[in-house]
């Protein structure tokens, strides 16, 4: 994998070693990137990428929200934690939530 630096995809690269993060977008920077990913192999990258990719999955992706979704309603409806938003927005966006929630889990079974 060849991305460029300073946004979510170039921290993964880094942080799980699983190709090449690059800060000049000329082409031959990318070009010597590529190469060098290409030298080291898919042997080279293959455990870091199942790896992270565990954590990509989507039961994994939405467990902030099915924890948010499962928190009791006094909590999430609460000003303190999320200040300026009215009541109505607060609850809609929980009944979103939910419908989400639902969605997701039909799909995984």
């Amino acid at each position: 994998m060849v991305c460029s630096r300073g946004d979510h995809f170039g921290d993964l690269v880094t942080r799980h070693d699983l190709g090449a993060v690059i800060d000049d977008p000329a082409p031959t920077g990318v070009a010597r990137a590529i190469e060098d990913v290409l030298e080291r192999g898919r042997g080279d990258f293959s455990k870091a990428l199942r790896s992270a990719g565990e954590g990509m999955t989507w039961c994994h992706a939405i467990e902030p929200l099915r924890r948010w979704i499962l928190t009791p309603p006094h909590v999430y409806r609460s000003r303190a934690t999320l200040p300026g938003i009215s009541r109505r927005t607060r609850s809609l966006t929980y009944r979103v939530g939910h419908r989400v929630l639902d969605a997701a889990q039909r799909r995984a079974t």
